[in-house]
């Protein structure tokens, strides 16, 4: 088990000390609009993730329930600049904060439309349902200082294990790709089941720059790039990379490279 920080209030003093004090002040006035208009803001994803595991967090995304899209867009737009990004699942971005907002989108929505497919009246257990995995599903409420992890992402972020949220997990295949650059960086194995659901997915369709993006993350910011490409190979996904597929069982001179085939000194070279 690693040591992770698990503990709410310990969880927003270590984000205190982490960001500027200006950013955080501005955070708050944001949750404080969200929160007088009757919803409620979350930091969740991959800060929250990064915080716990003792890292700074590089971008903060925070998920907005119970505000319509047009009223935070209008809640966000005056205080701060905001530029709509994302050509899939769009988000606002409030780029002077390093902030990305979002509204839960219900099943199958897609698109360049922030307010097309929203759900603001989605319960913070049905939000976390429809994100990848569930180290990613965990949430912190900066106001209340209270976590919330109905998927047990914090448990698994523990274990060291990387595990889907749920069959929403399906909905958008470039995800088998995110868990092969999060099992590099974090060094984690994946669960099972997961490596059972990656295999009934393909990535005809995916955009090439959504490909590469993942792939350069495992690339610089890998740990181990060997855990994710054993994934790759693990769920089927090395038939679409060819020229990787190509070294297993390629064979070498025992002499000079006792570790084995190409792809076993791919890994070893990757790694080191």
């Amino acid at each position: 088990m690693r040591q992770i920080t698990n503990a709410p209030d310990e969880l927003w003093r270590r984000l205190e000390r982490q960001l500027a004090a200006d950013r955080i002040a501005s955070l708050l006035t944001l949750c404080q609009d969200i929160d007088a208009a009757g919803g409620r803001g979350l930091l969740t994803g991959g800060c929250v993730r990064d915080v716990a595991l003792g890292y700074v967090p590089r971008d903060l995304d925070l998920e907005v329930l119970g505000v319509a899209p047009d009223r935070l867009r209008a809640l966000a737009t005056a205080r701060y600049r905001v530029d709509v990004v994302g050509r899939h699942f769009p988000v606002l971005r409030l780029g002077a904060l390093g902030l990305d907002v979002a509204v839960p989108r219900r099943r199958g929505a897609a698109g360049a439309d922030f307010d097309a497919g929203a759900d603001p009246h989605a319960t913070p257990a049905e939000a976390a349902a429809r994100r990848d995995f569930t180290i990613d599903a965990i949430a912190l409420d900066p106001l209340r200082h209270e976590i919330v992890d109905p998927c047990g992402g914090l448990a698994d972020l523990a274990a060291g294990r990387l595990r889907h949220v749920s069959e929403r997990f399906d909905e958008d295949p470039v995800r088998v790709l995110r868990g092969m650059q999060l099992l590099a960086r974090f060094e984690l194995e994946p669960a099972p089941e997961t490596l059972e659901r990656c295999r009934t997915l393909s990535p005809a369709g995916l955009p090439r720059e959504r490909i590469f993006g993942e792939w350069r993350r495992l690339l610089l910011e890998g740990v181990r790039p060997s855990r994710g490409l054993h994934f790759l190979r693990d769920t089927g996904w090395l038939a679409h990379s060819p020229e990787l597929e190509a070294l297993v069982g390629c064979r070498q001179d025992p002499v000079w490279h006792p570790e084995g085939d190409v792809w076993i000194h791919t890994l070893h070279a990757l790694d080191a």
